[in-house]
C-alpha cells in the first residue's frame, strides 16, 4: 500500500492559532447529530404520521461562503494559485468538494455545497511556501481567513525551553551522536537564527513549484534529478555558507544537519562521518506542529576551499517530550548509497538544483524511504547561499526550472489541467469529484405517493470546466438512472438559472416521446430559464425484467445495470458559477408523459411549464405566495436529494422503516441526524432496502 504523506497528524496537535487574518472558531472535529447510543429512532409506521415543520424543506446540504486570501512570506498577494477544498483531512482520504483560483489581490470568493452533517474541511493550497492543509470547522455559514503572511517574530520567545548551554556546547558524536550548533526553544526553532531572514517572494516560489510541483513523482516528471552523482554542497574557494528554510509539506517533525568533509577523501559510508551538525532540529511551520516560517535563515560558518558539506534528513526525528532529536535507522543522507536500506534504484532522497540568477542552491527531500510515499522531494526544502556563489561547485547541477505558463492563461503549467488551452485552467465537481448524488422520486404528484422514494431513482455528477478567471466554460453532466419503481412512464430534466440564450449547444439528451419542444440549441422552448430535458421516458431506456412490473426496484428482482445520460453544455460566454444556480441544478421529474406534471424537489420552483393549476390540489399544498412549494398539506415531500449514492427503499417499503432516524431527521427540521441516509451502525433497516 503506497504510504501517503501524513501532513495532518501534526497539524491538529498545533492548530491553536493557524495563520489567520480574522480569528477563526476551532471547534470540535465530531459530527453534531445525535449519538444512536443515547437516543432512539420515533416509532412511525409511515412518512404520513410524522409532524413537519412548516419551513423544513429536507434540504441535506447547506451553504458555506468562503473568502480566503493566500499571501507569501513578504506579504504579497499569491496570485492564480489553485487551491483545493476537500470534506475530510488527507490522511482520511479527504474528497474535493471544491476548487478555485486565486485572483490578482490572491483571494478567492465561493459558495461551498455540502451535506449538512459535515462541521470541518481541509483547504489545501497545494503550493511550496504554504502550509499543506488547514482544518477548518464550517459550522458557521461563512468563513474569512488568510493563509501565509509575512513572517513574524520567533526569536526571544519569553517561553523558550533552552538547553544548558555549557552542556550543550560539549555535546559529540560519542555523546548524543549529533553537535549543535546553538540553543534552541520548546518547539525546535533555532536561537541561532539570522535577523533578518530571507524575503521569499513569489516568483521564487513559482519556480520552486515548477521545479518540484506537489505529488507529481520525480521519477516520471522530472526524471533527470535522479542522478549518479551524490548531492553533496562542494567548495572551489573559501566561502561563507548559509541555509534558509523554505517549505515542509510532510506530516513528520524532520530535522536537518550536515557534516563536512574533504573533498578528496570523502567518507564511503556514514560510520565514516566524524561530526554530524544539527541545523533545524524540528522542520514543521509555525503552527503545524513547529516555528518555522520561509526565510529562516542560519549561518552554517565559513569554510575553506577543498571542503565538501554533506546534508541528511531524520525523518521524524524532533522528539517534543525530550526537545532533542532521536537517532533514526533510516537516516536520508545527501549521498544516496549511504541510504542502503532500499534497493539500489531507489536509494537517492534528495536532490540539489542550482539557480544561478539568485545565486542559491535548492535541496528538496523524500522523507519516506522509496519506493513508497509521492516521490515528489517537497516534504523539506531549502536553499543554500555563499559568499561568493562562486565558490560552490555547480557544474554537474541541474537548473531550477523558471515557472512555465504554456497557454499564457496567468496559471503556471503545475496547477493548469489544461496547460495548453487558454480557455480552461481546472475542473470544478458537484456534489464533489468522483462522487455521485442521488434525487428520488415519488410520481403520483399531486396526490401522494407510497415514500419508498424508488418511482425514478438518479445519481449525479456534475463537471463545471473553469478558466483562469474562475469561470465556467462547459459543463459535463452523467446522470444514472438507477431505478424505475412506478408503472408511469417518467421524464427526467434539470433547470440552470440562466437565459438559455447564453447557452450556446446541449447535446446528449434522448427525447422518444414527442411531448418536448426544443430551442436551436437543445434547451427547452418556452422556458425563462435553460431547462435541459434528458429523456422524456425513463421506460425508453430499461425495461422491468420478466415476472415483474418495475425496474431494480422490488426484492428479488434480477438487478440491471443503470442507464447512463451524459450531458455535455456549452455557453456563449464564460459565466460565473453562481449564474448557473446551485447543485443539484433544481432537477425534477415530468410524470407519466404529461408535460405540465412537474415533480420537484420541495420547496424548488417549477419551471415555466409546469401546470399551476395543479397546485392545493389533492395532496399537493403548494402555494407560491408563501414560497411553498411542492409539499403536502402536512410538509410531506414528493423528492429527497442525497448528496452522496443513496441506497434507495425497496418496492412499497416507506423510507421510515428502511432508515430508522429518517423520522428524527425530519420532525427536528433537519437538526437531528443530518446524516440519516448513511450506512452506519443502526442507522438502517436492509429488509426494507433494495
Amino acid at each position: 500500500m503506497p504510504h501517503r504523506k501524513r501532513y495532518s497528524n501534526k497539524f491538529y496537535q498545533g492548530l491553536a492559532t493557524f495563520w489567520l487574518a480574522l480569528a477563526l472558531l476551532f471547534s470540535s472535529f465530531g459530527c453534531d447529530d445525535e449519538d444512536s447510543s443515547t437516543s432512539t429512532p420515533l416509532l412511525a409506521s409511515s412518512t404520513e404520521d410524522l409532524e413537519i415543520p412548516s419551513s423544513f424543506d429536507f434540504v441535506t446540504t447547506k451553504e458555506i461562503s468562503i473568502a480566503l486570501e493566500l499571501q507569501a512570506p513578504d506579504g504579497s498577494a499569491l496570485k492564480t494559485v489553485k487551491v483545493g477544498f476537500y470534506n475530510d483531512k488527507e490522511d482520511n482520504d479527504g474528497i474535493l468538494i471544491a476548487s478555485g483560483l486565486t485572483d490578482e489581490n490572491g483571494k478567492i470568493s465561493l459558495i461551498l455545497n455540502v451535506p449538512s452533517y459535515l462541521d470541518s474541511i481541509s483547504i489545501r493550497p497545494n503550493y511550496i511556501g504554504l502550509v499543506h492543509e488547514a482544518y477548518v470547522s464550517i459550522e458557521q455559514s461563512s468563513l474569512s481567513l488568510t493563509i501565509g503572511g509575512p513572517n513574524e517574530s520567533t526569536f526571544g520567545s519569553s517561553e523558550a525551553f533552552v538547553f544548558d548551554a555549557v552542556k550543550q556546547a560539549a555535546r559529540v558524536l560519542a555523546e548524543t551522536w549529533y553537535t549543535t550548533l546553538g540553543t534552541w526553544n520548546h518547539q525546535g526553532v533555532p536561537n541561532y537564527l539570522e535577523s533578518p531572514g530571507d524575503v521569499i517572494t513569489q516568483d521564487l516560489l513559482d519556480d520552486l513549484n515548477a521545479s518540484l510541483p506537489e505529488s507529481q513523482p520525480v521519477p516520471t516528471a522530472n526524471p533527470e534529478y535522479l542522478v549518479d552523482s551524490d548531492m553533496n554542497t562542494k567548495l572551489k574557494e573559501d566561502a561563507d555558507l548559509w541555509i534558509t528554510f523554505v517549505h515542509e509539506g510532510a506530516g513528520w517533525r524532520n530535522a536537518l544537519g550536515f557534516y563536512t568533509y574533504d573533498i578528496d577523501n570523502p567518507p564511503s559510508s556514514p560510520d565514516e562521518i566524524d561530526v554530524l551538525y544539527m541545523i533545524f532540529p524540528n522542520v514543521s511551520y509555525k503552527n503545524s506542529g513547529g516555528g518555522l516560517q520561509s526565510g529562516n535563515k542560519v549561518k552554517l560558518g565559513t569554510f575553506s576551499a577543498g571542503i565538501g558539506i554533506g546534508w541528511f534528513l531524520v525523518p521524524d526525528g524532533w522528539n517534543s517530550s525530550t526537545r532533542e532529536v532521536t537517532e533514526k535507522s533510516q537516516i536520508k543522507w545527501s549521498v544516496k548509497d549511504f541510504n542502503a536500506y532500499v534497493a539500489s534504484d531507489y536509494r537517492q532522497h534528495m536532490i540539489a538544483l542550482k539557480d544561478e540568477n539568485r545565486e542559491l542552491i535548492l535541496l528538496g527531500f523524500e522523507d519516506t524511504s522509496r519506493p513508497a510515499g509521492d516521490n515528489d522531494f517537497n516534504d523539506c526544502i531549502f536553499y543554500v547561499s555563499a559568499n561568493p556563489f562562486t565558490a560552490i561547485q555547480t557544474d554537474e547541477l541541474i537548473s531550477v526550472k523558471t515557472e512555465k505558463d504554456a497557454d499564457e492563461d496567468g496559471v503556471d503549467d503545475y496547477s493548469d489541467e489544461y496547460p495548453n488551452d487558454p480557455d480552461r485552467a481546472y475542473n470544478q465537481y458537484a456534489p464533489a469529484k468522483n462522487v455521485y448524488g442521488t434525487v428520488a422520486f415519488e410520481d403520483l404528484w399531486p396526490a401522494k405517493g407510497d415514500y419508498d422514494f424508488n418511482d425514478i431513482v438518479v445519481d449525479y455528477n456534475h463537471q463545471l470546466v473553469m478558466n483562469a478567471s474562475n469561470q465556467v466554460v462547459e459543463m459535463s453532466s452523467s446522470f444514472k438512472t438507477r431505478a424505475i419503481g412506478g408503472t408511469y412512464k417518467n421524464g427526467f430534466g434539470y433547470e440552470l438559472q440562466v437565459d438559455p440564450s447564453k447557452i450556446e449547444q446541449v447535446s446528449g439528451y434522448e427525447l422518444t416521446e414527442n411531448i418536448i419542444s426544443t430551442n436551436a440549441n437543445g434547451t427547452e422552448a418556452e422556458q425563462t430559464n435553460a431547462v435541459i430535458i434528458v429523456y422524456d421516458n425513463a421506460y425508453a431506456h430499461m425495461t422491468p425484467s420478466s415476472g415483474y412490473y418495475t425496474v431494480n426496484a422490488e426484492k428479488g428482482s434480477p438487478y440491471q445495470t443503470p442507464y447512463t445520460s451524459d450531458i455535455f453544455v456549452t455557453f456563449t460566454e464564460p459565466l460565473a458559477a453562481s449564474e448557473l444556480g446551485s447543485s443539484p441544478y433544481n432537477p425534477f421529474i415530468i410524470s407519466n408523459k404529461r408535460r405540465g406534471y412537474e415533480i420537484h424537489l420541495p420547496g424548488s420552483t417549477p419551471t415555466d411549464l409546469c401546470a399551476d393549476s395543479l397546485f392545493s390540489t389533492q395532496d399537493d399544498d403548494t402555494n407560491p405566495a408563501n414560497d411553498y412549494y411542492f409539499k403536502t398539506q402536512k410538509g410531506h415531500p414528493w423528492a429527497v436529494h442525497i448528496p452522496e449514492a443513496f441506497d434507495y427503499p425497496s418496492e412499497k417499503s416507506d423510507i421510515v422503516k428502511a432508515y430508522l432516524y429518517f423520522a428524527n431527521w425530519a420532525e427536528s427540521g433537519g437538526n437531528a441526524y443530518p446524516d440519516w441516509y448513511q450506512d452506519k451502525t443502526g442507522y438502517r433497516d436492509d429488509d426494507y432496502i433494495y
